[in-house]
């Protein structure tokens, strides 16, 4: 059963990482985002997919309670420490680089959340989503919706309905209070 249910987390957080890529490399061409931009991203997504290789899906469960107490503290830090750009503050200075901290630790909460590894990923995600309403930043926002949507539709568990809330409604947010960067 509970192979099944690993089983089951995996396809439905595979189908959401894709959903999510695909979403987000429309959006930034749509908004006018150059080829060489488009292609860091696609670089960047399939670095991110790498999750889903078994050797380290293996190791997941391992560093899960880690990864699910750090993400919303390091989204927090992007609010605190990151001087922003127009008053968004989504970003962590590492030496010459600035990491969008939302795009690097999300799919992997959604796939510890939708694999079962941890129980307090959910809490985690409700937090996470309350940071980014508050950044603003709708592409992280429709990531972690549409990334949760398959896990909630697939799994049909009560527990997955109020951190797809959570993420919901920082959707809504972020409209209210819109992004001011172009892509």
């Amino acid at each position: 059963m509970i192979a099944t249910q690993r089983l089951s987390g995996n396809i439905a957080a595979s189908i959401g990482f894709g959903l999510t890529i695909a979403c987000g490399l429309v959006l930034l061409a749509e908004g006018g985002a150059s080829t060489l931009w488009l292609a860091v991203q696609s670089g960047a997504a399939l670095v991110a997919l790498t999750l889903f290789t078994p050797p380290l899906r293996r190791h997941l469960p391992h560093i899960a309670p880690a990864l699910v107490l750090a993400t919303p503290f390091t989204l927090v830090a992007t609010l605190l420490l990151d001087p922003g750009l127009e008053g968004v503050h989504r970003w962590l200075n590492v030496g010459p680089m600035r990491l969008h901290i939302g795009l690097l630790l999300l799919p992997t909460l959604i796939l510890i959340h939708a694999r079962g590894d941890s129980r307090f990923a959910a809490l985690s995600l409700i937090a996470c989503a309350v940071v980014i309403g508050l950044q603003p930043d709708l592409g992280t926002a429709l990531g972690l919706f549409l990334g949760q949507l398959p896990v909630v539709l697939w799994r049909r568990d009560r527990q997955d309905w109020l951190p797809l809330a959570a993420s919901f409604a920082a959707v809504v947010l972020t409209f209210i209070r819109p992004d001011p960067l172009q892509p």
